[in-house]
């Protein structure tokens, strides 16, 4: 899941959705359930 997840943030490529995981911990949820089976 871990894995999952920062492929996820690194395919992200954008400095304003890191620092938008680290201001909204939803955002974090929604990461969270969306790669809950992986």
């Amino acid at each position: 899941q871990a894995l999952a997840i920062e492929k996820h943030i690194k395919d992200m490529k954008s400095k304003i959705y890191i620092e938008n995981l680290l201001r909204y911990p939803e955002v974090i949820n929604k990461l969270l359930e969306k790669y809950k089976d992986c």
